[in-house]
């Protein structure tokens, strides 16, 4: 009975110890409940061949704090923390998290978690796979420099995009590890290259985390990440003025500033910034030009003609940069061919007329030559005949010359600057009819002896002697092709003679190589030259009365010559020492 007893004693103090084991599980699990938050994880977004965007939403059904939370991700089932992770701040509500360094085309699984007093706490798992891409972007930070109490120089290179045209570039930074496009962002362009970006309006005392970013059609790239701290200290900005703009022409100018206060700091750099929109900063095309105070001029580049531009200097120092004044300035237009008129001809004789041009616009430039040109062939060009009369706009009057009789022409007239020749509306008129020549008329080197049916063309003659006393030459050689006798032979005949007679100083040779008054075309005129030559000695002057040679050969040992006094045509022997008279056509 005693034994029996001890037992029931035995399992009532067991039934207590387990009773109490439930009770106290009990608690813990409502413990549990109130004190575990509930979190969400949501839908990846902004999925590219490298990275995405996912997050969550925490609801808190106590007062125990979020401490972190953010998203863990891996190529296998049920991620957590000890794998790739990201965080986003603190507290309760819904939240983003950069997902990067993904590889391409590949399926990842992710939660979000929460971290609290109690420990880490998931949500659901999820699943996203990247897009399909080719190689990735080459990006690199470039080291912050020119840091200031609230600014800062970056900036990155693209050294290599992906095989996808980049469409933007810049850098983005923030407080925090890790920065996105998400957070403070500058964008400088596109492609690939190196660039500079100006961070401004970052505060005083303050660590920054930056990082290039380059984003093509496959997603957003990140280049190294590079922390730096803003500068401390009480100084000013600098003051500087902005220079009125000069030397402008389509593409380029002339500025500068001038820094009147150095704001308690160095200025470490100073120089213009200039754009198409107003208040430009060095975020835009500027130019450094040197540091320190005082006066500095700049060179404003690769301009668009034509277009306005706003113009501000500006100086940097510890304390940040400062800007001058805002000046305005328009480039020139682009330089075009000038705008000219052809006035009719007027005043028009058998050599000679009147005309000119109206020059109405220098087209953006200089006209440095105008006139008129000339043909008897339509288009006539400055390659034609032309005349010069000065240069500038406006109304010029051309002398036309040295114009055959009855003959049209046509005329333009012309005008160049910068960019080439323009040339006016063609005209075209006709000379009188008649002849501009007349027999005894100096002209071409000598005298007019001998005037054609055309009143267009004729003989001229050597104004005196060439030489007397000397021979036909080649006396026994008979010369093939120097018999002609016919007005127009002379000419025909003196080339045979030079071509077959190897003397020197002959009657022929004397008149071939003679240099007279600018001409260098004369020869022995043939029996019938020579005979018109005799019927105008008087008007051409100078002839003796004694015998002349002709070119005209007649066997090989004798040629035709002509007394000078009776008229009389003969002909004698080769070697005759006789007188020699060039002529030339016309």
């Amino acid at each position: 009975m005693a034994i029996r007893l001890k037992e029931v004693k035995r399992m009532k103090s067991f039934y207590v110890f387990v009773l109490g084991i439930l009770v106290f599980m009990s608690s813990c699990e409502k413990w549990d409940l109130e004190r575990k938050p509930d979190i969400e994880t949501m839908d990846a977004k902004q999925i590219s061949a490298i990275s995405a965007v996912a997050g969550g939403k925490i609801t808190i059904y106590t007062n125990d704090p979020i401490i972190k939370r953010g998203v863990c991700w891996s190529q296998n089932l049920m991620p957590d923390i000890s794998d790739s992770a990201s965080y986003s701040g603190n507290g309760a509500g819904n939240f983003d998290c950069n997902v990067s360094g993904l590889l391409v085309n590949t399926q990842y699984y992710y939660r979000a978690w929460a971290e609290t007093n109690f420990g880490i706490v998931y949500g659901p798992q999820k699943t996203f796979t990247t897009l399909v891409g080719g190689p990735l972007p080459i990006i690199s930070t470039a080291i912050p420099s020119e840091i200031t109490q609230n600014s800062a120089t970056s900036g990155g290179t693209v050294s290599y995009d992906g095989g996808s045209a980049l469409i933007q570039r810049g850098v983005c930074w923030s407080n925090a590890l890790s920065p996105t496009i998400a957070d403070d962002t500058l964008v400088s362009g596109k492609g690939e290259g190196s660039y500079i970006s100006r961070l401004e309006n970052l505060n005083m005392n303050t660590t920054y985390y930056i990082r290039a970013f380059a984003i093509n059609a496959n997603g957003t790239y990140y280049g190294n990440e590079i922390s730096f701290n803003t500068l401390t200290g009480s100084g000013t900005l600098p003051s500087v003025s902005t220079s009125t703009i000069a030397a402008i022409t389509q593409t380029t100018a002339i500025g500068g500033g001038n820094v009147l206060f150095s704001g308690g700091f160095n200025v470490s750099k100073r120089g213009i910034c200039w754009s198409t929109n107003p208040n430009p900063t060095i975020n835009e095309t500027f130019s450094i030009d040197g540091n320190g105070m005082g006066v500095f001029s700049s060179i404003l580049y690769g301009l668009i003609p034509n277009t306005q531009y706003y113009v501000r200097s500006y100086a940097t120092n510890a304390t940040g940069t400062s800007y001058g004044n805002q000046v305005t300035f328009t480039t020139q237009s682009p330089i075009t061919s000038p705008a000219i008129t052809t006035i009719a001809a007027s005043n028009v004789t058998l050599d000679a007329a009147l005309s000119g041009g109206i020059i109405s616009s220098g087209g953006g430039a200089t006209v440095s030559a105008r006139g008129v040109c000339w043909s008897t062939q339509q288009h006539p060009t400055t390659t034609d005949n032309f005349t010069t009369d000065g240069s500038g706009t406006g109304t010029f009057t051309s002398q036309l010359s040295g114009l055959q009789p009855s003959t049209q022409y046509y005329l333009r007239a012309y005008a160049t600057n910068a960019a080439g020749t323009a040339y006016g509306n063609e005209i075209s008129f006709s000379t009188m009819a008649g002849s501009i020549y007349s027999i005894g008329q100096s002209f071409g080197g000598g005298v007019i002896f001998y005037i054609d049916s055309t009143a267009q063309h004729g003989l001229i003659a050597a104004p005196f002697d060439q030489l007397s006393g000397v021979s036909w030459g080649c006396y026994g050689i008979n010369i093939s092709g120097a018999a002609g006798t016919a007005i127009g032979a002379g000419s025909n005949n003196t080339q045979f003679i030079m071509n077959d007679c190897s003397e020197n100083d002959f009657a022929a040779s004397i008149c071939f190589n003679l240099q007279l008054n600018g001409f260098n075309d004369w020869y022995l005129p043939s029996k019938d030259e020579l005979n018109l030559l005799f019927l105008q000695r008087f008007v051409v002057g100078n002839f003796q009365n004694s015998f002349y040679w002709s070119s005209s050969q007649n066997s090989a040992i004798e040629a035709w010559e002509q007394n000078f006094f009776s008229g009389l045509q003969l002909t004698y022997g080769k070697y005759d020492p006789i007188s020699v008279r060039a002529i030339r056509s016309f």
